[in-house]
């Protein structure tokens, strides 16, 4: 996988992308200039729930999401690559990486979000209807937080 994808990741896992203006990202040209200064200017952590199963530090645990998506065959688009979907780059804090199994962007889509401490009834409604939304055809789009985005896209998996 490219290195600056894996910038774009490291970038997107990072915590606190607010306190440190990861949007600002998507004005440069490329991920890995503004991860450089990043950087430079703070010690940056991965996020708690996401350093729990990879590494604390954001660039080492980009590196094994890379890997892991080769692996299982899901395709990583960043905010600079051309297939990023146009409307998506209209938003205030669009996402920086997009994780996707499947042909993105042609079909019907439905969005499923919800609270991320969902009760376990609620997870497991998310996960079925998500799974057969997604049998259907359906893409399934969602934000990758816990609880009801995480198991919206268990489900169409």
């Amino acid at each position: 996988m490219q290195e600056a994808r894996i910038h774009a990741i490291a970038l997107s896992i990072a915590s606190c992308p607010a306190t440190h203006n990861i949007w600002d990202a998507c004005g440069c040209d490329s991920p890995s200039a503004f991860l450089e200064r990043l950087s430079a200017e703070c010690t940056l952590r991965t996020q708690d729930y996401i350093a729990a199963r990879y590494r604390d530090a954001p660039l080492d645990a980009a590196r094994e999401i890379a890997e892991a998506c080769v692996r299982k065959s899901i395709g990583v688009i960043d905010y600079w690559h051309e297939s990023y979907p146009p409307l998506l780059r209209e938003i205030a804090r669009p996402p920086l990486v997009l994780y996707v199994r499947g042909l993105p962007g042609g079909g019907r889509a439905i969005a499923i979000v919800g609270t991320r401490s969902a009760d376990p009834r609620s997870l497991e409604t998310a996960r079925r209807l998500s799974a057969e939304l997604s049998s259907t055809g359906l893409l399934i789009v969602s934000g990758m937080a816990r609880g009801i985005d995480r198991a919206a896209h268990m489900g169409a998996l």
